[in-house]
């Protein structure tokens, strides 16, 4: 029989929740910024897709949360 219980994450896991959370934030912040040059038929600037790859890519291009250093959008 096979267990199906949902743990609540704990140690490490939360931090990495919490960074993960904070990253999706971020994320959801900047889509705005995506729709409205869209919406103006026009290209997403290079620095705002980079600093949303950055995002996108934060948990696998640190070993733990403490090590994660935030990427800053380009002005």
């Amino acid at each position: 029989m096979e267990n199906n219980f949902v743990t609540e994450p704990h140690g490490e896991d939360i931090s990495w929740v919490t960074v993960r959370s904070q990253r999706d934030n971020l994320l959801a912040e900047s889509d705005l910024m995506v729709l409205r040059a869209l919406e103006a038929s026009q290209m997403v600037p290079a620095a705002l897709a980079e600093y949303r790859q950055a995002l996108r890519d934060l948990p696998d291009s640190f070993a733990s949360p403490e090590e994660v250093t935030w990427p800053q959008l380009a002005e």
